[in-house]
């Protein structure tokens, strides 16, 4: 798998924070506004899949793309469907 970039952050800040020394990982982990987009982050070294389930769309679940072999996953959720984030992930 090739070397990942994550929208606003360096990645010598991706580097540290994969390798454990960052210093606030809720700066790369989590919802980021990305324009008028929602980006979330999550780091799961044990998940095959991430599905993020949204709470007006429990029946549409968002799947994050796996974008660092070490276990960073990250799904986007467009302004459409973003107004009114709350929701949960699935982790298998």
């Amino acid at each position: 798998m090739k070397s990942f970039e994550i929208a606003g952050l360096p990645s010598d800040e991706v580097s540290r924070f994969v390798g454990g020394a960052h210093s606030d990982p809720f700066r790369v982990l989590g919802p980021h506004r990305g324009g008028d987009d929602l980006e979330i982050r999550v780091f799961r070294p044990d998940a095959r899949k991430i599905e993020i389930v949204l709470d007006q769309h429990p029946e549409e679940p968002i799947a994050a793309q796996k974008i660092q072999q070490d276990g960073f996953f990250c799904a986007t959720i467009f302004r459409t469907i973003s107004e009114s984030p709350p929701g949960t992930d699935r982790i298998t």
